[in-house]
C-alpha cells in the first residue's frame, strides 16, 4: 500500500501513520521485496517516520544475506539515502549484501548503490572499485539517468 502511495505521491499523514503501524506490527511477514517496496514508498513521498525506519532497519539486520536480492539491496540503500537515514547496523548489512551480490547487479542496482553510498557519505574503496568495474561491464544497459547517477557518484567519490 505504501508503494502505491509513493507512486501516486499521496501524503496523508493520518493514513500513513495507520499503515506504518500495520507494517511494523506485521514486519516479519514481509518479503525482502516487500520491505524495499515499503521504504521506497516512504522515500518517494519523503515521509520520514523514525519508528518505521528503525523497524525496517532492524528487520534488514535480522534477515539472512541470501534472502536479499540485488533490486532489494539497491532500493533499500537508495531509499535510506533519500530519507537521510543512517542506521549503522542496517547499512553494514547492506554493504555486505552489495559485496556478496555484486556479480548479479543490473545497471539500476549499480547506479542506485553508487548514488546512495555517496549521498550517505559512506566511503568504501573496495565497493566503489567493484561498482566501477561492474559499470564498465554493463555500460550499454544504463539509462541516461543511471549514467548520470554513476558519473556523479564516481566524481564525488574522487
Amino acid at each position: 500500500t505504501i508503494w502505491a502511495y509513493g507512486t501516486l505521491k499521496y501524503k496523508r499523514n493520518e493514513h500513513l501513520r495507520a499503515i506504518n503501524w500495520e507494517v511494523m506490527r506485521q514486519i516479519d511477514w514481509f518479503s525482502p521485496q516487500g520491505l524495499s517496496n515499503v521504504i521506497w514508498g516512504l522515500s518517494a513521498i519523503e515521509y520520514r517516520d523514525i519508528k518505521a525506519l528503525v523497524c525496517i532497519s532492524e528487520e534488514v539486520m535480522r534477515r539472512p544475506l541470501e534472502q536479499l536480492m540485488p533490486p532489494d539491496i539497491s532500493t533499500l540503500l537508495y531509499s535510506f539515502a533519500v530519507l537521510a537515514w543512517m542506521h549503522e547496523g542496517a547499512l553494514a548489512k547492506l554493504r555486505k549484501a552489495v559485496r556478496l551480490k555484486m556479480p548479479q547487479f543490473a545497471s539500476r542496482d549499480v547506479a542506485n548503490v553508487s548514488w546512495a553510498m555517496v549521498t550517505l557519505s559512506h566511503r568504501d574503496d573496495g565497493i566503489f572499485q567493484k561498482l566501477m568495474m561492474k559499470a564498465q561491464e554493463i555500460v550499454p544497459e544504463f539509462t541516461v539517468t543511471g549514467l548520470c547517477n554513476i558519473a556523479w557518484a564516481f566524481v564525488r567519490f574522487g
